[in-house]
């Protein structure tokens, strides 16, 4: 998601991150793969990588299916209705796109709780100074810009709930930008914070945009499967955010 003192200004659309719907097949070509690496499935684009990740949830075994590409249609995503959006929604073509849904899990009911955390890395550049060599860095946990100031650490909670995320921009009057996702499928405190958050699932992506290449402002970074290291990496920040919940380390 984003920096999100400035959301609506520089968008990095996970804002929209939470309800994700199922598109009908013939509204699916709103954005195309940035780096196939597995076999399409779900009646999606057939050029759309597929990357299936398994997990367990209350000793039940899911698969995870994350679809990532690059936006090429940005009202086809949504950008033209985001109020105070900053920019033209055309300025968000080219950059990441991402979907992750659960589309096969051995559960039902209560068993299907869990929820997305993201954790958003970005390293801003100015030309011409020091600070291209020592950049600005910002690491903050993603929330839905309506949900600021609330005591969750969430981005998405649900029964069986899906992820979509469309970041734009982000540049905040910098010249380079790295911005990078750490993005995690969790389990849910059914009754009580006092109930330990864990790790089912994690995948990193994101993106360098570069005012300098006029050519090419934008490059999606590939998506890559994480594990419990990635996890453990984030705890730190997330119990000095959130100290009313707990997080339980992997290892």
């Amino acid at each position: 998601m984003l920096d999100r003192r400035h959301v609506l200004q520089g968008l990095g659309v996970s804002s929209l991150l939470g309800l994700a719907v199922r598109r009908p097949a013939e509204a699916r070509g709103d954005f195309e793969p940035v780096h196939p690496t597995a076999a399409p499935s779900g009646g999606q684009r057939d050029d759309l990588p597929v990357t299936s990740i398994p997990f367990t949830l209350f000793g039940r075994r899911g698969q995870l299916a994350v679809r990532y590409g690059v936006t090429v249609d940005p009202e086809a995503l949504g950008f033209d209705v985001i109020p105070g959006l900053g920019l033209h929604p055309e300025a968000c073509r080219g950059y990441p796109t991402i979907h992750a849904r659960i589309e096969h899990y051995r559960g039902a009911g209560y068993r299907t709780l869990c929820g997305w955390i993201q954790v958003i890395t970005a390293e801003r550049h100015r030309a011409g100074t020091a600070a291209a060599t020592s950049p600005d860095t910002s690491i903050s946990v993603d929330q839905i810009p309506s949900m600021l100031g609330i005591d969750m650490p969430f981005a998405i909670t649900g029964f069986l709930p899906e992820l979509f995320d469309a970041p734009c921009g982000n540049l905040n009057g910098y010249d380079r930008l790295r911005w990078t996702a750490d993005t995690f499928l969790t389990t849910v405190p059914l009754r009580s914070r006092s109930e330990p958050i864990h790790r089912l699932a994690g995948v990193r992506w994101g993106y360098v945009t570069d005012t300098a290449h006029t050519d090419r402002p934008v490059s999606p970074l590939p998506l890559e499967v994480t594990d419990g290291c990635a996890w453990n990496a984030v705890l730190p920040l997330l119990r000095t955010r959130f100290p009313d919940w707990r997080f339980a380390a992997e290892g």
